[in-house]
C-alpha cells in the first residue's frame, strides 16, 4: 500500500497563493480590472452629495434626485448590456462601458450647473451599468462549472471590498 501525504496549506498566505493558482490569469485581469472600477465609484460616490451641497449650495433634495438618477440609468443599462454584449461581444462591452463610465464620473466633477449634473448621472449610471452583464458572462466563460460558484464569490469579495475601502 502506498500512503501519498496531502500537505495542507501552512498558512494564510499558502491558502491564497493555492486559491490564486486555481484559477487562470484571465480570471485575475479580470478581477484587478473589476476592483479599479469599482473602487473608482465607490471613492466617488460617497463624497460626491458633499461636493454638491458645497459647490452648488444644493438641497439634500436635489442630490437624492442626482443618486436617484444614476439608480434608474443604471437598471437602464443593466436591461441593455447584455443585448449590446450578445452583438458587439463580451469583451467590446466590458471596455466600452469601463471607459464611458470613468468618462461620465469625471464630467460629473467637471460639470457647471445642474444641469450638466443631471446629464453626468444618467450617462454614469447608463454606462456603470453596461460592463456587469459581460463581466459576469466573460466570468463564467473563463471557469469550468466546478469553479464558477467560488469564482463568483471571490468577485463579490472584491466588489464588496471596494465598498469597505473606496469611503
Amino acid at each position: 500500500t502506498v500512503m501519498i501525504e496531502i500537505k495542507e496549506p501552512r498558512t494564510v498566505l499558502d491558502r491564497i497563493q493555492n486559491i490564486y493558482r486555481e484559477y487562470p490569469p484571465a480570471f485575475w485581469v479580470l478581477m484587478t480590472g473589476t476592483f479599479i472600477d469599482r473602487f473608482g465609484t465607490n471613492l466617488i460616490f460617497p463624497f460626491l452629495a458633499i461636493y454638491v451641497v458645497q459647490r452648488f449650495d444644493a438641497k439634500i433634495t436635489q442630490v437624492g434626485l442626482i443618486y436617484t438618477m444614476i439608480a434608474v440609468s443604471s437598471g437602464v443599462g443593466n436591461f441593455l448590456a447584455g443585448a449590446l454584449a450578445d452583438r458587439f461581444g463580451r469583451r467590446f462591452t466590458l471596455i466600452l462601458g469601463m471607459i464611458c463610465a470613468a468618462t461620465a464620473r469625471v464630467a460629473l466633477g467637471l460639470a457647471n450647473d445642474f444641469t450638466g449634473i443631471y446629464i453626468a448621472a444618467v450617462f454614469t449610471g447608463l454606462f456603470g451599468a453596461v460592463g456587469w452583464p459581460a463581466q459576469l458572462a466573460i466570468t463564467a466563460d473563463l471557469l469550468g462549472p466546478e469553479k464558477r460558484a467560488t469564482g463568483f464569490s471571490i468577485q463579490r469579495v472584491i466588489i464588496n471590498s471596494t465598498f469597505a475601502l473606496g469611503p
